[in-house]
């Protein structure tokens, strides 16, 4: 039959147990360092690629009209389109010139011919 344990045997037991225990449990943290440091860098990875995105799409905006810059360009279109000359206007103006020189040559046909 199998003689019981001393305390000096258990006491190492025991002690053997612990050191065993916390070796496991240094593997179980490397490894968990391990994955975390893994998944840190893709995480960083993909903040470098959207930082990019971010960075491409403010550019984006701030070369877009805001409302205020097509407010300013309707009201100058406006003011472009009430002081344009319409296809009336210049056919006054045609009208208006062809009087003018039909009156210039009656002038100049009152004139004595040149000696």
């Amino acid at each position: 039959m199998d003689q019981p344990v001393t305390r000096a045997e258990f006491k190492r037991f025991v002690e053997e147990q612990e050191r065993l225990k916390e070796e496991v449990r240094l593997d179980t943290l490397q490894e968990h360092y391990t994955e975390h440091k893994r998944d840190i860098s893709d995480i960083k990875t993909v903040q470098s690629g959207h930082s990019k995105f971010f960075e491409e799409h403010g550019k984006r905006l701030a070369a877009t009209a805001t409302k205020e810059d097509l407010g300013k360009l309707e009201t100058r279109i406006d003011r472009i389109e009430t002081t344009m000359a319409t296809k009336d206007d210049i056919a006054a103006l045609q009208t208006t010139q062809q009087r003018q020189e039909q009156l210039l040559q009656a002038i100049l046909d009152r004139l004595p011919p040149k000696p």
